[in-house]
């Protein structure tokens, strides 16, 4: 047998094992590389699910608490993002408190891949305050009423909010203290016609306390503040009116000026519009209509007719006695510079024509109208595909 014959098959030999060696890495890197594409393709798409949906529920109107059915849906929301990938977000309600938030993910065509996409949900739910008032006003120390001026313990109903509003509630006390003698009305001592309330004066340890003030229910001041709507700077003089922008079709509320605390009349797209306002030192609501919550952190003080909605809370004073100043909910004073006897002094007082009226309804749409939603700690998350 010739031996160069046979070296020569035995060289065509190796020339195809390696070949084919060679085709059997080239396969392997080859699917290797595709199966890693598809993975960061799949982790892209994931990310803007993700991100589609935490956007959405960050941008979630909080006008829509109080006029979106249960049972519905809003979006679509849709992002884009920088590395061609978008996402498109839902948002359904499931009760009154409750909001599943689901978002795809999708990352186009490219060349000879196909395109892919990634679907996550989550629940959501609003963080309502839910305060425990003793009181249409509750105060730490002292309280003086003078003048014309009113505290009413009645469940008030505010002009043109009936749609809004349930059932009266049962009246409550007109003024908590932890000391009812250091509650005037007119002169110190029994309660009068100024006070209207069951009781007029009630003596509760807890009113105006830390505790009240930090702790609103599930809710607590530190998290209100956290979702203000305005975070105002010390010694904020403001008169906050309905502020209106044009927009397609018609008129809309301007939810970026910061002196538009909605429009209690509801007369105007700022109807449902309530607002967490955070004063970093003492505020003077000079005037002007609000609705929503106030946070102060020194004073609140009333003055040239002011009208607010709500929840009045205030680590020292809540003050009103130039004009025919009104509030409709409830105020809560923390005193935190104490004075040393109820009469002049470093002390909540209201006088002139002023009126704070106890109204449930003023509260419960102002605690569900500023509410933001936040993602279930537990248990909330799902990846759909």
């Amino acid at each position: 047998m010739n031996r160069r014959g046979i070296a020569l098959v035995l060289v065509l030999l190796a020339i195809l094992v390696a070949a084919a060696l060679a085709a059997g890495v080239l396969v392997v890197v080859s699917t290797q590389a595709r199966a890693s594409g598809d993975a960061m393709l799949s982790l892209r798409t994931s990310e803007a699910a993700e991100r589609g949906q935490v956007a959405a529920a960050a941008a979630w109107s909080r006008d829509s608490n109080l006029t979106m059915p249960v049972g519905t849906t809003a979006g679509p929301f849709v992002t884009r993002y920088p590395d061609s990938t978008s996402s498109v977000a839902f948002i359904t309600r499931l009760s009154r408190t409750t909001y599943w938030v689901s978002a795809r993910g999708r990352s186009p065509a490219t060349g000879v891949t196909l395109p892919v996409e990634s679907r996550v949900g989550a629940l959501y739910t609003l963080h309502v305050p839910e305060p425990q008032l003793a009181a249409t006003v509750s105060v730490r120390d002292s309280f003086s009423i003078s003048g014309a001026a009113r505290v009413d313990g009645n469940d008030t109903q505010p002009p043109a909010w009936g749609p809004l509003c349930a059932a009266p509630n049962p009246p409550i006390a007109a003024v908590a203290a932890p000391d009812t003698t250091r509650v005037c009305d007119g002169p110190c001592g029994p309660a009068g016609s100024r006070l209207t309330g069951t009781p007029p004066k009630r003596a509760d340890s807890l009113a105006g306390s830390m505790a009240s003030l930090n702790q609103l229910g599930a809710v607590t001041w530190t998290s209100l503040a956290a979702h203000a709507s305005y975070v105002l700077p010390a010694i904020a003089i403001v008169t906050p009116a309905p502020r209106l922008t044009s927009g397609p079709g018609a008129a809309q509320c301007d939810t970026a000026a910061a002196d538009n605390w909605g429009d209690p009349s509801r007369a105007t797209p700022c109807a449902n519009r309530f607002v967490i306002i955070h004063a970093l030192s003492d505020l003077v609501m000079d005037g002007g209509t609000g609705q929503g919550i106030i946070l102060g952190e020194g004073d609140v003080e009333l003055r040239n007719s002011a009208q607010f909605f709500g929840l009045v809370l205030a680590r020292d004073d809540v003050s009103a006695a130039i004009g025919n100043n009104r509030v409709w909910g409830a105020v809560v004073a923390g005193d935190n510079r104490r004075a040393t006897s109820a009469g002049p002094g470093d002390l909540t007082a209201i006088a002139g024509a002023t009126q704070i009226v106890y109204s449930s309804c003023a509260l419960a749409a102002a605690f569900m109208g500023s509410a933001s939603l936040r993602r279930e700690a537990k248990r909330s998350w799902t990846r759909l595909y």
